[in-house]
């Protein structure tokens, strides 16, 4: 996966391919469709989003993947959400993981992962991803790594507020965000609408 202390990424077998893959992560709650967040949110389950893309025709990507603390440590739990997906989990030297169960044709993963308990700190998502020729060997095959890091969101709206803004309900729908310092907000419906996002 990339991550420290894990074994050597597929790049130590896999090489020489003339692709150019890259590489991307990220998280999302599933709020009546899959909302992106930049932060994570304590005991809450995400969807765990992993873009591989590359020039040229690859025949199909592969993935391993990993969401650890600070220390190493496991962060969270993956859950594997759907069993026809190209997606399964394993443990390997007691850290989780999760990667491609087959040459997959597309580039797009998703996993479930249940956020760790407030107070855990930031997040790190590892991934090795290849484009692969399909040769049914290690050679003519590219790779693309990388690291994504979250921070831990606030748990409640009212931590929110307390901490650096206050929400004040103008009526007829209408609610006026004061802050002493720079903020980012969006707002959602309950059915997971985008109702406004800006600072």
């Amino acid at each position: 996966t990339g991550a420290p202390g894990s074994d050597n990424t597929c790049q130590q077998c896999h090489g020489g391919g003339n692709y150019n893959p890259q590489v991307n992560a990220f998280l999302a709650l599933p709020l009546g469709g899959d909302v992106e967040v930049s932060q994570y949110v304590p005991g809450e389950t995400h969807t765990l989003i992993v873009e591989v893309s590359s020039n040229g025709s690859p025949a199909g990507y592969g993935v391993h993947g990993t969401v650890v603390l600070a220390d190493g440590s496991n962060a969270g739990e993956l859950v594997d959400q759907d069993a026809n997906d190209c997606i399964w989990l394993d443990e390997v030297d007691g850290r989780h993981i999760f990667e491609q169960n087959d040459l997959c044709g597309s580039g797009f993963f998703e996993v479930q992962w249940v956020a760790p308990p407030a107070g855990s700190g930031p997040v790190s998502v590892y991934v090795a991803a290849i484009a692969a020729n399909g040769n049914s060997t290690s050679s003519g095959d590219a790779f693309a790594g990388g690291q994504f890091d979250f921070d831990e969101g606030v748990t409640t709206v009212s931590e929110q507020q307390k901490e650096v803004c206050q929400v004040v309900s103008l009526g007829q729908g209408q609610v006026e965000l004061q802050s002493d310092e720079p903020v980012q907000c969006v707002m959602l419906s309950l059915d997971g609408r985008v109702l406004f996002d800006g600072g």
